[in-house]
């Protein structure tokens, strides 16, 4: 048996389309809170996921594609104009390096995975998709 509820459809409370009641098949199984916010998270949770590889990827490439470890200082070699001789430049400059590209994948990698803990729920009983559907 099926649990069916009483509702009334038409407007100001007069009862259905034609002046009778109509029966609608009660939805209280799964609690529709909880598999909107599981829905929500899991959304959240991979946007997320792609915004830290993105970000990680695009200052990575933007930084010079360093597959070094990163540097706070960049050596650079310049010509003296009266001798003509080359002469080592330290200046002051943040680059990017491989370990923090793998950390952006990493973080990425474990919030998408995250992500699965937030399954949908389970059906109720032994119940097809068909069946689940009409309820």
């Amino acid at each position: 048996m099926e649990a069916k509820r009483r509702v009334n459809a038409g407007a100001w409370g007069r009862g259905g389309v034609f002046g009778e009641s109509e029966t609608i098949p009660d939805a209280d199984l799964l609690p529709v809170g909880i598999s909107v916010f599981c829905l929500c998270v899991r959304l959240a949770l991979r946007l997320a996921a792609l915004v830290v590889c993105c970000s990680g990827l695009s200052f990575w490439l933007g930084g010079g594609l360093h597959m070094g470890w990163s540097k706070s200082t960049e050596t650079r070699t310049e010509i003296d104009e009266v001798t003509g001789l080359e002469y080592p430049v330290t200046a002051s400059k943040y680059v990017f390096g491989a370990e923090l590209l793998g950390a952006a994948f990493a973080v990425s990698g474990g919030l998408f995975g995250l992500s699965f803990a937030f399954c949908k729920p389970t059906r109720p009983g032994n119940r097809s998709g068909a069946e689940m559907s009409l309820i």
